[in-house]
């Protein structure tokens, strides 16, 4: 049995530890310092939450509550500024990290992945590939990897296996071809299919003409030229992809396996 102070200690006790309470602006519930194990309920009333602790853990701390130290480290970091070095370092140790939940963790948030993106509008002039609009034209853009990053990590970071693309077209390729192990071939074979279906109509595309493969709402007009130019462009990377080695390196170990059907993020930016 742990250790109880007699009544009057309890009492003096508590009160000090009132006292600190209303300092900190928290409001008291209920509890009683018998011990340094005793619970102490108190109200953040800033972050609106009923924080269960000790009395013990309430008064060491310099906050007295979780959701309040969180904050205060929160604007220690604020305006802290980092090396490039630094970054990079701090974006691998976090790809090393477990998982939690079962889900692997953001690494579309890194360094390097934010990087690509940058390169890969950059690359292709901050316009959509295959309609050559700027997203003030087309709506957003999307970064996409045309070797999918679960069976390729090697190429996870590699410009050339990116290509900008609208929002639009993005999501009628996966409608196509789903989330899930894409390659460049099945993009060759996407803007043939568009190709297809452009000759087929004297009209924009349009789901109300079914091809096999190719369905969905998208009712832009596309240019032929520019879509077979975009195919050659693509049969030269495709072929300067596949001569690149999957080597063992840092890289890959830190991304390790990765779940295509991350929904939120392959969703918009696969």
């Amino acid at each position: 049995m742990g250790y109880s102070k007699p009544k009057h200690l309890v009492e003096q006790s508590t009160n000090e530890t009132k006292r600190k309470i209303e300092e900190r602006g928290h409001i008291f519930i209920s509890g009683e310092f018998l011990n340094r194990g005793s619970a102490l309920v108190v109200i953040c009333p800033f972050h609106q939450k009923i924080e269960t602790t000790t009395f013990h853990n309430y008064n060491r701390s310099r906050t007295g509550l979780l959701c309040c130290g969180r904050e205060q480290v929160s604007e220690k970091l604020k305006f802290r500024t980092y090396t490039e070095e630094t970054i990079k370092l701090m974006s691998q140790a976090a790809l090393k990290r477990p998982k939690r939940n079962g889900k692997p963790r953001k690494w579309r948030k890194c360094h390097e992945y934010v990087q690509w993106k940058k390169q890969v509008s950059s690359t292709y002039e901050h316009k959509c590939a295959v309609t050559g609009l700027s997203a003030d034209e087309a709506g957003p853009l999307v970064a996409h990897h045309l070797y999918g990053v679960n069976k390729n990590p090697h190429l996870t970071y590699i410009v050339e296996n990116g290509i900008l693309l609208a929002k639009e077209i993005h999501i009628l390729f996966h409608n196509t071809y789903s989330y899930h192990n894409n390659t460049l071939e099945q993009f060759l074979e996407f803007l043939t299919l568009l190709l297809i279906k452009q000759s087929q109509q004297s009209m924009p595309i349009s789901s109300q003409a079914n091809l096999e493969r190719l369905e969905g709402s998208e009712t832009r007009a596309y240019d032929p030229a520019r879509i077979m130019k975009l195919h050659e462009r693509l049969e030269g990377i495709k072929s300067n992809l596949n001569k690149i080695p999957i080597q063992n390196t840092v890289l890959n170990q830190s991304l390790g396996p990765i779940d295509d059907s991350d929904s939120e993020s392959d969703s918009e930016e696969n």
